[in-house]
Formats: C-alpha cells, structure tokens, sequence
C-alpha cells in the first residue's frame, strides 16, 4: 500500500476531475446529461483508479491500476 493523495499524478487527476465537472456544468441542458455525464464519470475515473491501486500490495497490482487511469485518460 502506498499513500496515493501524496502523487502529483494524483492530485492532478483530482484538480483536472474538479475543472472537467465544473466546465460541464456549464453545458447545455441537452447535453448537461449525455455527454457531459460521460465526462465527469470519466474524468473520475481516473481519480478512482489511482486511489484504488494504492490500496494494492503488489506492484503488479498497483501497476495494474495505473494502466487502468492512463487508459480513462485517452
């Protein structure tokens, strides 16, 4: 296990999350719920699976879930 909140890949993740869902929010209505949602679920995504491969006790493990967040992120 590793504390994940310490990573800069982390707390950008987290920042760019926060800008993806305030930037959405201001979408049309029409688009508020389609593509807006699938942004803000993907952007929190990658948070998601940073945070979960912390709570790994493998490197193969942790690594794992990194590639998870870098595949969310495009």
């Amino acid at each position: 296990m590793y504390n994940f909140n310490r990573l800069e890949v982390y707390k950008r993740a987290d920042a760019f999350s926060d800008a993806v869902h305030k930037v959405t929010m201001a979408f049309p209505k029409f688009e508020l719920y389609a593509l807006g949602d699938q942004m803000r679920r993907a952007a929190n995504s990658i948070v998601s699976n940073i945070a979960e491969g912390g709570g790994k006790n493998t490197d193969r493990e942790v690594s794992l879930f990194l590639r998870h967040a870098i595949d969310c992120g495009g």
